[in-house]
């Protein structure tokens, strides 16, 4: 059986800040343009790895802008031109992917239950970069067990 999950997000209307730009139709702080993710999961059915399972998958953030030159008050922060008019500062991340894997196992334990045991693995690539002001969180990773009665 596989599993293939994707999707792409285009935010017309992002909801991370409420400060109004003050050039019409500019960014608003800290919402990728373009952002993407996959995942895909193969489990065996058959032979000696019968009840394995196998998963990969990932998100890709375009760059984002994280320091949009914008005060409370909606004025601009940026450097003035020959006309007169404010160019606004803007600061913009690197855009980012991000790597996740997954081994599972699912068994009959001892005919009372269903059992599954897996390891997570979050930013196979160890990314530590800083994003605006953040820095990824680096690879994790995650074992669980679940029951089903």
């Amino acid at each position: 059986r596989r599993v293939v999950i994707p999707a792409f997000e285009d935010p017309s209307y992002p909801r991370t800040s409420l400060l109004t730009p003050i050039e019409y139709g500019a960014p608003l702080d800290d919402t990728p343009r373009h952002r993407a993710s996959f995942w895909i999961k193969y489990d065996i059915s058959n032979g000696t790895l019968r009840g394995m399972g196998l998963g990969f998958g990932g998100r890709y953030e375009s760059d984002r802008l994280f320091l949009a030159g914008v005060s409370q008050d909606g004025t601009g922060i940026g450097r003035p031109t020959d006309q007169a008019d404010i160019v606004v500062d803007r600061a913009y991340t690197d855009s980012r992917l991000t790597l996740d894997g997954l081994i599972e196992y699912r068994f009959n334990l001892a005919n009372i239950c269903r059992a599954r045991v897996a390891l997570n693995i979050y930013n196979l690539t160890d990314d530590e970069d800083l994003y605006g002001f953040i820095y990824a969180p680096g690879r994790s990773a995650r074992l669980s067990l679940g029951l089903e009665f």
